[in-house]
């Protein structure tokens, strides 16, 4: 079965888009119709548009809530823009080595590259595996 994703988009609520916009002007210009909307940029050259009360922060404090882990338990990695709320919301934020310097900046561990097993060698230098 072909996905038609036309019609896939157009009868169902959408949950992000991945705009290739500036983060100036154009970017303004955008978000001015989409008022429940925010920005959370990858890189220079995209961003992605997501309900403003939304976020892989949010969705990590709600995962965590529903299974009853405490946040002091929780850990997550990142390398883009759009990781940075998440790593400033958990125990434990882990900036891969190839992330952009702004997102190392909020991390509480750098680790190798994700091509060079950066997730296992943060796992095993923490003692979780």
């Amino acid at each position: 079965m072909e996905v038609d994703g036309i019609n896939i988009a157009l009868e169902n609520k959408i949950c992000q888009l991945n705009v290739f916009v500036d983060k100036g002007e154009e970017e303004q210009e955008f978000l001015k119709y989409m008022s429940s909307s925010k920005s959370v940029r990858w890189t220079s050259w995209f961003t992605d548009i997501i309900a403003k009360d939304g976020g892989k922060d949010v969705g990590i404090k709600k995962l965590a809530a529903y299974y009853g882990i405490d946040i002091k338990e929780t850990m997550a990695f990142g390398d883009g823009g759009n990781d940075m709320d998440m790593l400033k919301s958990v125990a434990l934020g882990v900036a891969m080595g190839n992330a952009r310097d702004d997102v190392k900046k909020v991390a509480d561990y750098i680790t190798d590259t994700v091509d060079n097993d950066g997730i296992e060698k943060a796992l095993k230098y923490f003692k979780i595996i």
